[in-house]
């Protein structure tokens, strides 16, 4: 056997000795997302909606950056985190709040006010701000949201205030945690979206009211 064929052979077997060392084959992840209500859906939106209704705008939704990663994160205590080893967010979690924010408040306020991810048409414009602080599973199995949002209309702040909730887990892991946290993605919705039609009801003849969460 020449030398660099040797070589060749004592590295292949270094690294499968390796692989066997820490456990053989690569860990499975299980993968969650969240979900949106089940059986809220927008209601279909007419041509040129957007520049007769009021437009509601959800420009940011960020999240801490302790959560800006696949790994699940619970809490175990008010200055403790651990991270899961085999379970995982299947998408970036931020992007997966926002966009479901959206959709609840499309189901919930349109037509009468049209949801929008960012500025379109409409001069009677709305912009919502939505800073989460904690979205993640905390002692007792419970799922927690707190986040911190605000209206702005015409450059002002109309509406600035929070939303505190925590939700049940139906059981232990990471499916009971996504789903318990998307309904409290589900509260945060209502809150805003009864603020919103508040808002848009003072200044003049008040839309449909907002639909009522779970």
């Amino acid at each position: 056997m020449t030398v660099p064929v040797a070589l060749a052979v004592a590295v292949a077997l270094a690294v499968a000795a390796a692989g066997c060392g820490l456990g053989g084959s690569p860990p499975s992840y299980r993968y969650v997302v969240l979900a949106p209500s089940a059986g809220r859906a927008a209601a279909p939106r007419e041509v040129g909606a957007a520049r007769r209704a009021p437009v509601l705008v959800v420009a940011r939704v960020t999240l801490p950056d302790y959560l800006q990663r696949d790994d699940v994160a619970r809490r175990v205590g008010p200055q403790e985190l651990v991270y899961s080893s085999t379970e995982r967010w299947a998408e970036p979690l931020e992007d997966a709040v926002a966009r479901n924010l959206r959709l609840d408040l499309a189901a919930r306020l349109e037509p009468a006010i049209v949801v929008e991810a960012r500025p379109a048409g409409g001069a009677d414009r709305y912009v919502l701000l939505v800073d989460v602080v904690r979205f993640e599973e905390g002692p007792g199995g419970q799922a927690e949201l707190w986040a911190r949002w605000t209206v702005r209309h015409g450059g002002a702040i109309v509406h600035a205030t929070e939303t505190r909730t925590r939700v049940a887990m139906a059981e232990p892991g990471a499916s009971a945690m996504a789903a318990a946290l998307s309904t409290a993605l589900d509260r945060l919705g209502t809150d805003i979206a009864t603020a919103v039609v508040a808002l848009v009801g003072r200044r003049g003849p008040s839309p449909v009211a907002a639909t009522p969460g779970p």
